[in-house]
């Protein structure tokens, strides 16, 4: 695996289908910023029991390591630990590098994941979620917290 330094300057690119539908997802939860739709997504897929299709395209707009995991107050560390380990695990050697992680990232971004667990959830427990991340203290983390524990 690269250093750190590399991994937070990296570009991440979702697939174009998933770009269109986070940005669905951005208007829907009022977020101000890509990065908090694509870390609800990123934490709800870890958290299914199935590993994510690979995404069809990179084709989505690309989106900088550090603003995808935060700095080191933010936690940054826990993202990229958390997907080293699952690009490890499943992945072996052979993946365990910069592109692999970014592969990793792609695949588990895909925003239909979220979108098909809103449609699977009780209209309650969506719109208890939405009103925690709008009027919330917009604590993205701790959303995707709340999201695994809605399966």
């Amino acid at each position: 695996m690269s250093n750190l330094s590399a991994v937070v300057t990296a570009a991440y690119n979702s697939s174009r289908e998933a770009d269109q539908i986070g940005k669905e997802l951005k208007k829907y939860f009022g977020s101000d910023a890509n990065y908090e739709v694509i870390r609800l997504a990123l934490g709800r897929s870890l958290g299914l029991e199935t590993p994510p299709e690979p995404a069809p395209d990179a084709k989505g707009s690309p989106i900088k390591g550090l603003q995808l995991f935060g700095d080191e107050s933010n936690a940054n560390y826990l993202w990229i630990a958390l997907l080293g380990e699952e690009l490890r695990l499943t992945g072996g050697e052979a993946d365990f590098s910069l592109e692999g992680l970014q592969k990793l990232v792609r695949d588990h971004s895909e925003a239909h994941r979220v979108r098909d667990h809103f449609g699977r959830v009780g209209r309650g427990k969506t719109t208890g979620c939405r009103r925690y991340v709008v009027q919330g203290d917009r604590d993205v983390d701790a959303a995707c917290a709340w999201l695994l524990d809605c399966r």
